[in-house]
């Protein structure tokens, strides 16, 4: 964008002298959305296009660094990055033809965070080979010996978890049945559970026009994927305690877990996104072990789809009024822009960034 300058700012005559040194300073706005020319091609659904258009987020750029001055690993992969920068010219024009000729050229990256609001559920019994939220498992005493009885594991698909300044952790109700097959025998004892967080990176060369799941480079030959695995956690469940559930049928025992979920210190995450050439999502794997016999302790695993947010700030919105006899031109005509915060109010999402050239 080209912003006014204030003519009181230029040297007068309109030539720069040397060893002097002029600021100029600007503000302007970044939006929370690309232009709809930014994403022209096929997409599947509307949902795809509108992904596509919303600002995606500073990504594999190691300049930025972070907390303590660290460089920032946001687990992205060398072939993929999405970079902002501040770009200032002079140019002059060249009295022999009167075309542009730049004298100067420079530019400043910055890092961008856009707001990204909580996102619906994802329907994953439309990807069951991606996501599993429930398992059944039998449970056996042993090698050729009878089983006790069978498990059911369910999981609820948690909510966003939100980057600062909100607080970075979400949690995951599990319910867990146990059928007893026989009895007398009760419901297994649990062991450890283990909660890893799978982060998908996906690019192309060329235009993506659906959003990727994390089977999908396993589908599509021109899709490229960078897979990293982090352990969030490894709790021991033997405290767990079964209730026992009164009905006509065979005797169930019913559990209920919380599992908090929560990103370690001194690592960096953007939100979920999906653009023309780049996505990155995640997924939660949690494992349950389970104590059956004196022999290894079979597991259950279950595959949660977790989506990344960061939400905006609540501002009031402002109000604008055109009196009877006001210029409506007014409204559009270039005057200062008062800066008090890193919002505008009045526009959720917008940030403003002000400076010097």
């Amino acid at each position: 964008m080209n912003q006014p300058l204030d003519e009181s700012m230029l040297p007068i005559p309109r030539i720069a002298e040397k060893g002097k040194k002029y600021t100029f300073p600007f503000t302007f706005v970044i939006p929370e959305r690309l232009l709809d020319s930014s994403c022209t091609h096929r997409v599947k659904n509307d949902t795809v296009r509108e992904a596509h258009l919303q600002l995606p987020p500073s990504a594999g750029d190691p300049y930025f660094a972070g907390e303590g001055g660290c460089l920032i690993n946001d687990f992205f992969p060398d072939m993929a990055r999405i970079s902002y920068c501040i770009r200032a010219k002079i140019l002059r024009r060249r009295g022999s033809d009167d075309r542009s000729i730049t004298l100067a050229d420079s530019s400043r990256k910055i890092r961008i965070t856009p707001n990204v609001e909580e996102s619906p559920p994802v329907h994953a019994e439309d990807h069951p080979g991606d996501y599993v939220l429930r398992v059944e498992k039998n449970i056996k005493r042993g090698i050729f010996r009878g089983r006790l009885g069978r498990l059911t594991v369910e999981a609820e698909q948690p909510k966003d978890l939100g980057l600062p300044p909100c607080p970075a952790s979400t949690l995951v109700p599990i319910s867990l049945w146990f059928v007893v097959s026989d009895e007398p025998f009760e419901p297994p004892k649990l062991g450890t559970l283990k909660a890893k967080l799978r982060i998908s990176t996906f690019f192309s060369n060329s235009a993506i026009n659906y959003i990727p799941r994390p089977s999908s480079h396993t589908n599509d030959a021109l899709l490229g994927h960078y897979g990293v695995s982090l352990l969030l956690s490894s709790r021991c469940m033997a405290g767990v305690k079964w209730i026992k559930q009164s009905s006509l049928g065979p005797t169930t025992y019913n559990a209920t877990l919380l599992v908090p979920i929560t990103i370690p210190k001194c690592k960096e995450l953007v939100p979920s996104f999906a653009t023309c050439l780049i996505s990155r999502s995640y997924m939660l794997d949690l494992s349950i072990a389970v104590q059956a016999s004196i022999h290894p302790h079979p597991s259950v695993s279950l595959k949660i789809p977790l989506q990344v947010s960061r939400p905006s700030r609540s501002t009031p919105s402002i109000p604008v009024a055109i009196a009877g006899n006001g210029n409506v031109d007014e409204i559009f005509t270039p005057r200062p822009v008062p800066i008090s915060d890193q919002n505008i109010p009045g526009l959720p999402g917008y940030s403003i960034l002000t400076g010097t050239v």
